[in-house]
């Protein structure tokens, strides 16, 4: 089992996996120690407080082979 970090707004903050729920909640951390410059995050619902961020985000078990993968049809051309 693994673990993936889906941000406020509603996509993965990375492309990493993360082995356990504390990695995963350490990924948060850092995620919004990013935004510390600014003092916000700004996602598509409007302004999310640097405290407010870890509230806002959601760790999702993943099975290994439920990893997404490309395959080549997503998009249309």
């Amino acid at each position: 089992m693994q673990y993936e970090v889906i941000g406020p707004d509603d996509y993965p903050i990375g492309p990493e996996l993360y082995d356990t729920e504390e990695e995963a909640n350490a990924a948060i951390t850092a995620f919004a120690e990013r935004f510390s410059p600014q003092g916000f995050y700004s996602g598509v619902n409007g302004r999310i407080p640097l405290d407010c961020i870890a509230d806002c985000c959601l760790v999702m078990e993943v099975e290994e082979d439920e990893e997404w993968e490309d395959d080549g049809e997503s998009f249309p051309e």
